[in-house]
């Protein structure tokens, strides 16, 4: 039983990013909870467990490579999460409890717009933007979040405040 989701998973749970098809993404998945995500060419798969800034049930980390990086830049990230939510924090709670989090978490942050958004296959989540300092970066976070059937799957993408248009289709 996976503790995140409640819900029975086969062992083993992270399945290596595999090729769909010729004109389709590279997927990275994650088979305890079934999320998954398109997988940009040359970035690279992280465990989760081992990022300096983690989302609470992060399933999936995504990074830009370290061979790429110039010297004192900062590293981009994806990281998917997937963790249950308790009932009274279904939609606006959860979002409630989320900026809360980020607020007192992440060393000056702040939250730039929190709207309602329509997903892929016409789910009702939500979009935040906010901005942070770490290690002596300035952080540009766009995170999405959809809550269905008491659970939250939540994909949030990092990068240096400069290079947040640039990384807006990633």
């Amino acid at each position: 039983m996976d503790d995140r989701t409640g819900r029975d998973v086969p062992s083993g749970s992270v399945a290596d990013t595999a090729i769909l098809g010729a004109d389709e993404l590279s997927r990275a998945r994650d088979l305890a909870t079934g999320a998954a995500i398109g997988h940009p060419q040359g970035w690279v798969r992280l465990d989760p467990t081992e990022v300096e800034i983690t989302l609470s049930g992060s399933v999936i980390a995504l990074a830009w490579p370290e061979r790429a990086l110039v010297p004192r830049q900062f590293r981009p990230n994806i990281m998917v999460s997937v963790e249950l939510v308790p009932a009274d924090e279904e939609h606006g709670g959860y979002t409630r409890t989320l900026t809360a989090g980020l607020l007192d978490t992440l060393p000056g942050a702040h939250v730039m717009s929190v709207e309602e958004v329509t997903l892929a296959g016409g789910h009702r989540g939500q979009h935040l933007v906010a901005a942070y300092r770490t290690s002596g970066y300035a952080v540009a976070l766009r995170q999405y979040w959809v809550v269905s059937d008491g659970i939250v799957t939540s994909v949030a993408q990092s990068s240096a405040v400069e290079s947040f248009d640039a990384l807006a289709e990633v």
